[in-house]
C-alpha cells in the first residue's frame, strides 16, 4: 500500500511539473499570482545564466520591481503589472528543448503574426489567456511559449488595488489630503509666492504651483473646503520637458477632450470624477502636454462646506 501511495505522489508531482500546452501557468507558476518565493520554493535559484532548466524546458522568469516609477503613470489606463507588489511574477518565457506539435489547440482563439526571420516562423497569441506560442511553420511545432497575465487576472488586480491607484495624485501629493509639510518634504521650500495662497516650486523637469487652504471653509479660487490651513487644494504641473498626450495612455472613457476657446490648437482633457485636467497644444502634428492640474475628486465632495 505504501508503494501505491508513493507512486501516486510521484505521478502527481510529474503532472504538476510537466508543460501543459493548454494551461495559463507554467509548472504551477502563474503571472500576477505567483511570487519569487513560490518560484524558489519549487525550483530554487536560477542558474548562472539567470534561467531555470527543468527537464526539457529552459525558462526565464520576470518579476515586478514594484510600482511603476513614471510620475504620470497613474493618469492613464490601469496597468496591472504596475500595481502588484515587488517580486510578483509578471511573465514567463519558456523555450522547449523537445518541440511539440501545435495540434489539439483551438486556433480560432489565437492571433497569428508571421515573424521576420530566416526560417519561416509565426506567433499565435491569445490575449485573454495570456499565452503566446512561437511555431516553426514548416514542421507545425512549438519552439517556445510565453506566459503573460490573463485578462481576467489583470482585471482582478486592477480592482483589488483601485484605491491605491488614484489619478489626482502626483508624487504622493493629493489635493484635500496632503499638507504643506508633505509638499515641502518632497519639493523643498517654494521659490516664491504668487497670487493668494499659491506657492511656486521647481524641479529640473517641471514648475509646480500649489494652492493651499487658509483654514476650514475659507474662501479660495476652488471653493470652500472643510480642511485645516495649509492643506493642499490644487497642484498644477508645468513640464519643462516634452511629454506627448499619446504617451500618457489616457482612457477616452474617463477623459473628455475639447478645444480651448479663442486659442488655436489648444485643448483641454478633463476627468472631472477623478479630479484631473490636462492642457495640451498641437505642434507640428504632435499634441504636447502644457500643464497637468490635480484637484478634488468626486468622492471628496463630502469635504465641501455646506
Amino acid at each position: 500500500m505504501a508503494y501505491v501511495k508513493i507512486g501516486v505522489m510521484v505521478a502527481l508531482l510529474i503532472l504538476v511539473l510537466s508543460t501543459d500546452l493548454s494551461a495559463k501557468s507554467w509548472r504551477g507558476i502563474t503571472p500576477l499570482k505567483s511570487t519569487r518565493t513560490d518560484v524558489e520554493s519549487l525550483f530554487g535559484k536560477p542558474n548562472e545564466l539567470g534561467r531555470y532548466e527543468i527537464e526539457n524546458d529552459r525558462a526565464y522568469i520576470f518579476f515586478s520591481a514594484g510600482q511603476c516609477a513614471g510620475k504620470y503613470q497613474n493618469l492613464g489606463r490601469e496597468k496591472c503589472e504596475c500595481l502588484v507588489p515587488r517580486d510578483t511574477v509578471l511573465r514567463i518565457a519558456v523555450t522547449l528543448e523537445n518541440r511539440v506539435k501545435f495540434q489539439g489547440i483551438n486556433r480560432r482563439k489565437f492571433t497569428r503574426v508571421a515573424l521576420d526571420s530566416s526560417v519561416p516562423m509565426s506567433t499565435y497569441s491569445d490575449d485573454d489567456d495570456g499565452i503566446v506560442y512561437t511555431v516553426l511553420d514548416s514542421e507545425e511545432t512549438i519552439t517556445a511559449i510565453d506566459y503573460w497575465p490573463s485578462t481576467a487576472d489583470c482585471k482582478n488586480v486592477v480592482e483589488m488595488y483601485a484605491d491605491s491607484a488614484k489619478r489626482n495624485v502626483w508624487r504622493g501629493i493629493r489635493p484635500l489630503h496632503s499638507t504643506r509639510a508633505d509638499v515641502e518634504k518632497i519639493l523643498g521650500q517654494p521659490k516664491r509666492q504668487s497670487l493668494n495662497q499659491t506657492y511656486a516650486y521647481e524641479t529640473t523637469e517641471e514648475q509646480i504651483d500649489v494652492l493651499y487652504s487658509e483654514g476650514p471653509c475659507s474662501s479660495s479660487v476652488v471653493g470652500h473646503w472643510n480642511v485645516p490651513a495649509d492643506t493642499v487644494l490644487r497642484v498644477t504641473i508645468y513640464p519643462l520637458t516634452t511629454i506627448l498626450i499619446p504617451n500618457l495612455r489616457l482612457d477616452r472613457n474617463k477623459y473628455s477632450r475639447g478645444p480651448a476657446p479663442h486659442i488655436p490648437n489648444w485643448f483641454f482633457w478633463v476627468n472631472r470624477d477623478e479630479g484631473v485636467m490636462i492642457q495640451s497644444q498641437l505642434k507640428d502634428g504632435a499634441e504636447q502636454v502644457m500643464s497637468i492640474e490635480y484637484s478634488r475628486s468626486t468622492e471628496d465632495k463630502k469635504l465641501l462646506c455646506k
